[in-house]
């Protein structure tokens, strides 16, 4: 899993409103999604105010212009949750809006005087999401007006290009380069050096790297070219800089054709900064294969897992049982692991423990449970509900297990050819066995959210659920479609243990 951390919308000069924009990530199989229109706020409050949609985390971001006065050229930086109740913030947007609105309302009087049917109130229709007319908007209007057979055609360069210089073009005038990185850390933001090779910016970009005034560089982008990527990356590499990627979509308001996720940041470049932002450590297990729902942790020393998971072979070839149980230990801080033997998923998560089991409290665990002998996850339900009453955590306890039933028809998937295909997943086909447990759920703040799956003991299954928890409201929610898919709640999350105050 990926992110695209540079994209535009209506909220400037992109053509897609950003309430869509999540959507498309989630098509590509994406899991985090950068708004960062030119020079506002907009897109960043809306990501504030959306921090996941469609199952997509949303960034917060805001596209800065300054300009290299020494060079001649503009500079772009990508700003990374800033803090939009920063003065220099808002007065650097306030500036660039009334700045380029001024450009824009001039550009459209001598456009009238060459086009007497085109006026700038058709135009101004296409700066009603932002606030603020750019010459893609006039492109527009022009376009509709039969001027024109695109944006950025043969009239586009008569009218705006820069060599040789339009007739009608007027360029905004944009803060030195360094005021802006001074407003982008007086927000508090993460600053991020935006496509080096598009404003021939590579003896600037080195310059603020020795400076150390920047937090990353956006290496990978349409548009850098391949010498300039190799520097880059070796720059970050170097000064321990972020390695970004972005596709720069701004829809049909761009001379080529730049889709969401055509170049993407890594997910560990991503959590990497969530981690230093949020003043958390982070650590990285270089060659050890782990997700989220291959282990439980009790808070006070115990893990739990699976040995179908952690044992399976490719997995960790080179570990044996005591190496991944010191791993854990050493990583997660803790002093114990719990193995139980099977998972009921051998094949997409090699039998992840959080559709098997899971810590309620200290010194107390949920385990799946069923009487039928015909239930096709009977026996590895039997085998970790003996496992886990003969087991004692790190404490010495012994645990105490609360059983929670099984469906008690198995949730068979239903229209397989609406399921949107991710490149490296299992096929599926209607009729097949959907991995449906009712211990892939989520604890939060005051509640716990558990799947549903239509089934006869959904009710029993939040009946059990909340006398396991009596201080937090049960909520059940459908969640069939997501198991047809592959996981379920859990497998979508992550619970945060509270931490011990000692």
């Amino acid at each position: 899993m990926a992110g695209d951390l540079h994209t535009h919308s209506t909220c400037s000069d992109g053509s897609v409103p950003i309430h869509r924009l999540p959507l498309m990530a989630a098509r590509l199989g994406l899991s985090a999604l950068a708004l960062s229109d030119h020079d506002t706020t907009l897109s960043a409050q809306y990501a504030y105010d959306h921090p996941v949609q469609d199952g997509v985390l949303l960034i917060p971001a805001a596209e800065l212009t300054g300009y290299d006065f020494q060079r001649s050229h503009r500079v772009h930086l990508l700003t990374f949750w800033p803090d939009l109740d920063c003065p220099a913030l808002r007065r650097h947007c306030d500036i660039m809006r009334q700045r380029r609105n001024e450009c824009a309302l001039q550009s459209c009087r001598e456009i009238e005087a060459l086009y007497p049917q085109f006026r700038a109130e058709q135009a101004l229709e296409y700066a009603q999401d932002s606030g603020v007319l750019f010459k893609s908007g006039i492109m527009q209007a022009l376009q509709q007006l039969g001027l024109c057979d695109g944006i950025y055609t043969g009239l586009y360069h008569e009218l705006f290009g820069w060599e040789p210089r339009g007739k009608c073009l007027h360029s905004p005038t944009y803060p030195p380069v360094r005021e802006v990185l001074a407003t982008a850390k007086a927000a508090g933001a993460v600053v991020v050096f935006a496509h080096p090779t598009v404003y021939k910016s590579m003896p600037l970009l080195r310059e603020l790297v020795a400076e150390g005034a920047i937090d990353g560089i956006e290496v990978h982008h349409p548009r850098n070219s391949p010498e300039d990527m190799a520097e880059c990356a070796e720059l970050c590499k170097k000064h321990d800089l972020i390695v970004t990627g972005g596709s720069d979509f701004h829809g049909a308001n761009h001379g080529k054709p730049h889709p969401v996720g055509a170049c993407v940041t890594e997910d560990d470049q991503i959590a990497r900064k969530i981690c230093e932002i949020a003043d958390v450590d982070s650590y990285r297990t270089e060659g050890f294969v782990l997700e989220g729902g291959s282990i439980h942790v009790d808070g006070e020393g115990t893990v739990l897992t699976t040995e179908m998971c952690l044992l399976s072979e490719g997995r960790n070839p080179d570990m044996d049982r005591g190496a991944i149980e010191r791993m854990l230990c050493d990583y997660l801080g803790c002093e114990k692991v719990l193995w139980l033997r099977d998972g009921i998923d051998p094949e997409e998560t090699n039998g992840h423990i959080d559709d098997v089991a899971c810590f309620i409290r200290p010194g107390e665990v949920a385990c799946i449970w069923t009487d039928d002998p015909q239930n096709p996850f009977y026996q590895p339900a039997r085998d970790a509900y003996d496992t886990l009453s003969q087991a004692t955590d790190a404490k010495g306890r012994k645990l105490k297990v609360h059983k929670l039933c099984l469906t008690q028809q198995p949730c068979l998937l239903q229209g397989a050819a609406t399921i949107d295909a991710v490149e490296g997943t299992i096929p599926r086909e209607d009729g097949e066995v959907a991995i449906a447990s009712y211990m892939n759920f989520l604890i939060v703040n005051g509640g716990v959210i558990l799947p549903q799956y239509g089934d006869a003991n959904d009710a029993l299954a939040v009946q059990q659920v909340q006398a396991m928890f009596p201080d937090r409201r049960v909520v059940g929610v459908q969640t069939r479609e997501v198991a047809f898919g592959g996981g379920n709640i859990h497998c979508i999350t992550q619970q945060q243990p509270a931490p011990q105050h000692r």
